[in-house]
């Protein structure tokens, strides 16, 4: 299987050569794309990350929405993957307000929940760290979280 995907590798990086030869940039990001997708697949999760932010670049100068949100979602999922919490919060609300944008002509509510699920998660993740820390080392900042969070009711 791993040989497959060397080989997929091969093939798609002389696409994007070729595709970067006629200066096709909506050809080259979707090069960009299955290259991302096959090194994610490959376990090389930073060329995955490489490709998808230089799929997002040639989105951004062409304008595409939908090929913006796609690699916003993907970035985010693989930032929270590699641990980059704040990176992901940052990519994944990106994507829900893409998602949100491009889903008022459509009514997709499908798509919007599902940004709006994975932001929400990694969000929380961010503050569970704070969180962790007041109940492991700071009883007295965690009382007063409480009492503070309590008063707000």
């Amino acid at each position: 299987m791993l040989g497959d995907l060397d080989k997929s590798i091969e093939f798609l990086k002389k696409f994007l050569a070729l595709c970067e030869e006629t200066e096709n940039k909506s050809k080259a990001g979707e090069a960009h794309k299955q290259l991302a997708e096959t090194h994610s697949k490959n376990g090389d999760v930073h060329q995955a990350i490489k490709h998808l932010e230089d799929l997002l670049n040639i989105a951004n100068e062409e304008r595409n929405k939908p090929a913006q949100a796609d690699a916003f979602l993907k970035l985010g999922l693989l930032y929270y993957q590699e641990g980059i919490v704040r990176k992901s919060v940052d990519c994944l609300q990106k994507h829900f307000e893409l998602a949100r944008a491009d889903s008022e002509e459509s009514k997709n509510q499908k798509l919007i929940d599902r940004a709006r699920v994975n932001l929400g998660i990694a969000q929380a993740n961010t503050m569970i760290e704070n969180y962790k820390y007041l109940v492991l080392n700071d009883l007295n900042g965690l009382l007063d979280w409480k009492i503070r969070r309590q008063m707000k009711r």
